[in-house]
């Protein structure tokens, strides 16, 4: 019996052994070759894919920017990118982080706060770090965890969107939203902004995110829009979704009582190039003057530089996230130029929040707050509407602006 203890003994300390060196070399690579890996999980398909493309040329760009401002500073570092779909799956999102760590990469760029959520807790265990271009879910901001956001979260998104309503005129809204944690998070921050602003919300029309039966999902919508009795005029749906936005408005014809019913989004529906593509959707899309809320982006010529690569490349999309998806190498590149050591992961989590008040890119100062999400920011406020060509686009017609100390205000363009 002794005999085969140490032999499983034996056993177990030799694997131990090829996992610790395994681990060791991974980063001993990394600094033979001067290369810090990046992963970048992107929804390239699924229920977000539509955005996939843009994101992902953001960040090819802030990657070689990057690498290109190392190399005129006199530094041998660079970043080495690798980009994986997520399919917009939490769960697949997750699979391919782990498989991307065993590999070495110990960096991730992430999106969605359903992504962002399923990674998170093995994340910190691991001491992984997940910076994200899009998560705003208010049940994510973790003081001392290792996720990071380049965007505020939605609790300031909320009352934005509540004070738009209010300003449009709005009394009555008829929440809808997919059932994940930004849905929900954001539906009950906002229903709550709304009803202190003396509106009245009914209960929410929620749906899976593998949704299909759109025209029950309609039917819901149309019956909680009844149930306000006030004029079409004061009440409005109100829509945190996806792509599947675009399902839900070509539906809407074939209930009489949404005629007249005004639609609202929030910063993952504005925007939304799914919704111009098909033309029928985009004419609808303009009926219902389909208005949402989405990140600002400063007007400078380093937008206007960037922002016009991202067109010659997606056919003239604009994507607020994908800028703050371009900003993330460079905000990294400024942290770790402050470090002894470059590969030290401990230190760059440790340094993070300090160090993201070094750098300011595309989407101005990218300083974050003591949970690790974005400290300074505005909204931008957008519209589908017809031109004289008969053409349908998103036009930004006003901007939602705080300054601290003070509440927010509709400032129209």
């Amino acid at each position: 019996m002794k005999g085969k203890f140490y032999v499983v003994l034996v056993w177990i300390l030799f694997l131990s052994f090829l996992i610790l060196v395994n681990g060791c070399s991974a980063q001993e690579t990394q600094k033979d070759t001067n290369v810090i890996k990046l992963a970048a999980l992107l929804p390239l398909s699924g229920g977000l894919g539509s955005k996939g493309e843009i994101r992902k040329l953001a960040i090819e760009i802030g990657v070689e920017d990057t690498n290109k401002n190392w190399e005129e500073e006199g530094s041998d570092l660079q970043f080495e990118l690798t980009v994986e779909d997520s399919q917009s799956d939490p769960k697949v999102a997750l699979s391919k982080a782990k498989k991307l760590w065993e590999e070495g990469h110990e960096i991730f760029i992430a999106g969605s706060s359903a992504e962002v959520e399923s990674i998170q807790p093995w994340a910190s265990e691991q001491g992984a770090i997940v910076i994200s271009y899009s998560s705003t879910s208010p049940a994510l901001r973790i003081e001392g965890d290792s996720v990071f956001r380049m965007v505020p979260d939605d609790t300031e998104q909320a009352k934005a969107l509540a004070q738009l309503l209010e300003y449009e005129g709005i009394y009555g809204v008829v929440p809808v939203f997919r059932n994940d944690i930004y849905g929900s998070e954001l539906t009950k921050f906002f229903t709550k902004e709304f009803e202190s602003l003396y509106g009245t919300v009914t209960e929410p029309v929620t749906y899976q995110p593998k949704e299909t039966n759109w025209e029950l999902v309609s039917k819901k919508i149309a019956d909680a829009v009844n149930c306000l009795e006030m004029e079409k005029e004061r009440i409005a749906v109100v829509l945190v979704a996806f792509d599947e936005v675009a399902d839900m408005l070509g539906m809407s014809d074939n209930e009489e009582s949404m005629d007249g019913i005004r639609w609202f989004g929030t910063d993952t529906v504005t925007l939304s190039p799914v919704i111009l593509k098909d033309k029928k959707i985009a004419e609808k899309a303009a009926q219902v003057n389909l208005t949402g809320v989405t990140f600002g982006i400063p007007d400078s010529p380093l937008f206007n530089t960037i922002q016009s690569e991202l067109e010659t490349g997606t056919n003239g999309d604009f994507l607020p996230d994908a800028l703050f998806a371009y900003d993330i190498p460079g905000m990294l590149a400024s942290v770790i130029n402050k470090h002894k050591d470059p590969f030290d992961r401990e230190e760059l989590l440790n340094h993070m929040i300090e160090g993201s008040a070094n750098y300011a890119g595309v989407t101005g100062w990218t300083q974050l707050n003591e949970k690790g999400d974005r400290k300074y920011y505005h909204y931008d406020i957008w519209q589908v509407q017809e031109d004289n060509e008969g053409s349908y686009n998103w036009i930004q017609t006003a901007k939602y602006l705080r300054n601290p100390g003070f509440p927010g205000y509709i400032s129209p363009n």
